[in-house]
């Protein structure tokens, strides 16, 4: 980039650094300390949005998440837009734009799973039965993965349904499903 731009008359090539800004954003990797600097829109926003897995509560209402999708990988429209707004950043540092504003009543207001939140898979964390059941029948549906993939047993099942702080659950370590209902 910088020999590029040596040969113009002026700066034409910038970075965005996503990567830097992901890294802000994420929650455990901040030890719960989000270092990203969101727009001042996001200070009225309940609840504040996050890099938590998406979790509802039975009332349906949003615990955290928001970033992404139910998938955990691809960015929600909230995420989507926060993107965008890394990107407008740099375009006004690079003169192209003159401010970084999106419209993020709207942005908000099209990401239904914040506006809606649904409450996934409440029942079987609460019902030890069902996720035994489905932790026994998970080395026949996937065959014989790895040794460790063997290994799943009530011990895993108790994890299964205790969780931790955060809402993630080990499942025997060959995989992991999250309280949204993956498995």
């Amino acid at each position: 980039m910088k020999k590029k731009n040596q040969k113009l008359s002026k700066q034409r090539y910038h970075i965005v650094d996503i990567s830097k800004g992901l890294q802000d954003i994420a929650f455990k990797r901040n030890a719960g300390k989000v270092q990203y600097e969101f727009p001042g829109y996001f200070d009225f926003c309940y609840p504040r949005v996050d890099t938590k897995y998406y979790h509802a509560d039975a009332q349906e209402r949003l615990r955290h998440g928001g970033f992404f999708s139910l998938n955990g990988v691809h960015p929600s429209a909230i995420g989507q837009g926060l993107i965008a707004f890394e990107f407008l950043k740099v375009m006004k540092e690079a003169g192209v734009v003159e401010h970084t504003n999106l419209d993020w009543p709207q942005i908000l207001a099209s990401d239904t799973l914040y506006q809606k939140p649904i409450p996934i898979m409440r029942e079987p964390y609460q019902n030890k039965q069902f996720a035994e059941f489905v932790i026994d029948r998970l080395p026949r549906r996937f065959g014989n993965l790895t040794q460790r993939s063997q290994r799943i047993d009530r011990h895993a099942s108790q994890k299964f349904i205790a969780g931790n702080q955060e809402g993630a659950i080990d499942c025997g370590g060959f995989f992991r499903c999250e309280k949204i209902g993956r498995l």
